[in-house]
């Protein structure tokens, strides 16, 4: 069974995208972090995928996030070549493609 995210937020910087994931750990263990990292890993792959013809960087922080109660998150982020508005709009796409 694949994990997903429970919920995402996406924000734009000045060159670049970032797509929070939020993870629900109900049972707050090791494992579950270690699974929602290679999650996160996995999304991010598919990204880099979406975007192979772009010139941009795919950095991961997988450093799992506490965000109150059961949840934590992770996120992917896009350092765009441009970040000019066309850049920035297919950057939310390629993001897009792995939540929706």
């Amino acid at each position: 069974k694949k994990l997903m995210p429970v919920g995402t937020r996406i924000e734009k910087g000045d060159a670049s995208v970032r797509l929070t994931l939020v993870w629900s750990d109900p049972e707050d263990t090791n494992k579950t972090m270690r699974t929602i990292q290679a999650a996160t890993y996995r999304l991010a792959a598919a990204v880099a995928d979406a975007s192979a013809g772009d010139r941009w960087c795919v950095q991961v922080d997988n450093g799992v996030e506490y965000i109150g109660g059961t949840r934590k998150a992770t996120s992917i982020r896009l350092e765009l070549a441009e970040g000019d508005a066309g850049e920035m709009q297919r950057a939310e796409a390629a993001l897009r493609t792995v939540i929706d």
